[in-house]
Parts: structure tokens; sequence; C-alpha cells
């Protein structure tokens, strides 16, 4: 009961209290919790020692490897990472704290620690975020991730909630079955499991209809989502979570809003026009495990008009990928880089030839590209060798050389998609 009723609580915190009637009154929120965090959180944490009562401009930036290097001083039971890995492997609490590790789609499983009352924290958020509808009514949840969490057994302890785990790596036939059983309400999965999905629905092998379809995990593209959208006849709608924290999910608009009520966001600039950044996430709503001046990978888009829904929330456009899928090239004048973003180079490579719909640029040298398109036409490879060049003759980049090989992608569904890659 005692469970439940924390949960309640951060749930109607979220729905009915941290409300904001204008972007001056978000910052000053920010402002007191941050001061408060201060105090009161990062005082006790040996890695702020001499930093805890300074402006947050100060403190050093943090990332996955300084993390880990650093992992005992960051933790408030002082446990180092070497210790923590095998307790997380063994899904073992500490002290009331659960030890976790990530789902691994983007690589290397992050670790996380996370206390009883931050669990009952996130999924109250979640549930003022997410749940279209009432808090009173049932809802039957598929979760998608190649890693189950602590975090879902505590929504289990919500009888109106049911959570069913589905694990990517088992056998794609397994999940429609279980999805022919439940029959979800709320779907969430990353967008390449939802577009399989969807191909299932659209071969008549699988009917389900739930309410509300979240994709997590992985850029969910513009082609993707319409597909995806069309098959189940209703938006798809975002949730942006990482180890590092519940970060952002759409509106009812569909447009993605980050939890600024949560998270103090600062941007690094990417572009010139500053219309893509780099966000660096101080998360002053966990005390268990710090994450303060943390610099993500990921590429956020600012969306540049308004959101019909009026909140002050920052607004980002899309997920547009990491920064390791930012193509760099030589410029003419052999003394600097271009930079091609994923968004430039996807738009370029569907646009070049109606019958593609699928590809993979991997980026091996800095004068080299390999391509695959799902179309074996040399017409095709032609368009696409034109669009390329243009477009980086247009930004003043030396012409690399472009190698197309046969398509044969790998799906592997427990994996992040990436059609992208810088591997050089």
């Amino acid at each position: 009961m005692r469970d439940k009723l924390s949960i309640l609580g951060h749930y109607l915190k979220a729905k009915y209290l941290h409300r904001f009637p204008d972007r001056a009154a978000l910052e000053a929120h920010q402002r007191r919790q941050l001061a408060r965090f201060k105090t009161e959180v990062l005082r006790h944490f040996p890695f702020f020692a001499d930093l805890w009562d300074k402006d947050l401009s100060n403190f050093p930036l943090t990332d996955k490897a300084i993390v880990q290097q650093n992992f005992a001083d960051l933790n408030s039971l002082a446990l180092p990472y070497d210790v923590s890995l095998p307790l997380a492997q063994a899904r073992e609490k500490v002290n009331g704290i659960t030890v976790g590790l990530s789902s691994g789609t983007s690589g290397r499983r992050g670790l996380f620690l996370v206390s009883d009352e931050e669990r009952h924290f996130w999924l109250g958020v979640m549930l003022a975020k997410a749940l279209p509808g009432p808090l009173w009514q049932k809802h039957r949840v598929v979760l998608a991730l190649s890693a189950n969490s602590d975090l879902y057994t505590t929504a289990n302890k919500n009888s109106r909630m049911r959570f069913h785990f589905l694990d990517l790596k088992a056998l794609y036939q397994d999940h429609l079955d279980t999805l022919t059983d439940v029959q979800p309400t709320i779907l969430i999965a990353p967008a390449q499991f939802l577009k399989k999905i969807a191909q299932s629905m659209q071969a008549g092998d699988l009917q389900i209809n739930p309410t509300r379809i979240f994709s997590v995990g992985e850029v969910l593209s513009d082609d993707d989502r319409t597909f995806i959208g069309e098959q189940f006849q209703q938006p798809i709608h975002q949730i942006y979570q990482c180890t590092e924290g519940f970060l952002g999910i759409t509106c009812a608009h569909g447009t993605l809003h980050l939890n600024e009520e949560y998270v103090h966001v600062e941007k690094e600039w990417l572009d010139e026009g500053k219309t893509r950044f780099n966000p660096i996430i101080t998360d002053f709503s966990r005390t268990t495990q710090a994450i303060v001046r943390y610099r993500m990978n990921d590429i956020l888009k600012i969306k540049q008009t308004p959101c019909p829904c009026g909140s002050p929330l920052l607004a980002i456009e899309k997920v547009e990928g990491r920064c390791d899928d930012i193509l760099k090239l030589e410029g003419c004048d052999q003394q600097t880089m271009v930079d091609l973003y994923p968004d430039e180079i996807r738009a370029l490579i569907l646009d070049a030839d109606p019958t593609i719909r699928d590809f993979r640029v991997t980026q091996t040298q800095a004068d080299h590209l390999s391509l695959m398109i799902d179309t074996p036409s040399t017409q095709a490879q032609e368009r696409v060798t034109q669009a390329l060049n243009h477009a980086i003759t247009k930004r003043k980049a030396q012409l690399p050389t472009l190698t197309f090989k046969d398509w044969s992608p790998t799906i592997d569904l427990s994996k992040k998609l990436r059609r992208i890659v810088r591997d050089c």
C-alpha cells in the first residue's frame, strides 16, 4: 500500500502541480531545484566535494567513460564499478538500492543505481505523461526491450496496470503469439520492432489495436513513422529515455518535449544555425546516482515553430541520431572538416530514387563511403551518387569515393538500428 501511495503522489504532482505558465516560471523552478539539489545531495558525493556550492557552469563535464572511472564517487553507496557490475548482472539489491544494467541497444551496457523511491517517482511521472485517459483505467502494457528492469516490476504493483515484457533476443514468432494473447492497450518498442509488427499487421499475421503506441530507444525516421502510423491508424508517439534518465516524451500533438521540470539541459551547439545540439543533462530528481553535466551522444534538432500544446518545455523536432552518425569530410581548402548530418543523408538517398525504401551508409575512411540500398537498380545507384556528390560539392567538401555493396542488412531486433555510421 505504501508503494502505491508513493506512486500516486508522484503521479498527481506531475499531472497537476508541475505545470508552468511560461518559460520564465519554468527556469525559476529549475534554479530553485538546482540550489536544493547541490545543497542536499551533491555536497555528500566525493566527486563534488569542492564544487557543490559553486555555479553549475563550474562543474566538469562528464560522460560514460568518466562516470565509469569515478563510479564510487558518484553514487550514494560508494560502490565501485567493478563491484556493481556483478551485482547488476545478478539483479541484486544493496541496502534497498537496485543495481541495474541498461538494455545496451547502443553498444556497451550502462550501469545505474536507483532507490525504491526513485522507481516510484519514475513510474508516477511516466504514468502522468504517457497514459491516455485517467489513472483508474485498466491498461495492458507491452514493453519490448533487450533487457527487463525492476522499474517495470514496480509498475506491476499497480493492480490496474500490467506490464508484459518482450525480450527482443527471443524468436519473433513468440512475440506475435504474446501480442495476440495479451492484446495490449499500450505498446512501447524500438522503431524497427514497431515496423516489423506493422508489416505483420499488413500481411494479416497479427491483429492488435492498442490505444497508444510509443517508439523508444532508437531513431524514428519519418518514413517509418508514416508506415507504422498507417497500419495502426493512429499517430506514433515517442519516449526519450536512456540509462541517464527519463528525458522526454511527446505531447498530445506529437511533439517531443524534454522533461525540464526534472532535468536541466545545456545545449552544446553542433551547427552555426543553432538548430542541432548535443544535450548536457543534470538530473536534479535523483539522489542515489549523480547525473550532473552529463554529455549525451545524441543529436537533438530543435522545433522551429511553437507547439500548439503551449508547453514551455523545450520542443524537439526529432532525435536525429548520434554524434557518431555525423559524416565528416575534408573541406576543399584541406584545412577544415565538413559535417553531413544524418537527416541530410537520409533525405538525399530516399529522395534520389522512389524505389529506395531502406539503406545503410558507413564512413570507413575520411574519403570513402560504403553504401547499401534495398534496390538492385543501377539507375538508383547512379541517382544516389549524383545526389550525394551534388550536395557534398555544394558544401565545399572533397568528393569521397562511393562504393555500393549488395543489400544484405543484418536484422537483429535486440540491437539499435543505425542506418548511418561513421567508423573511422
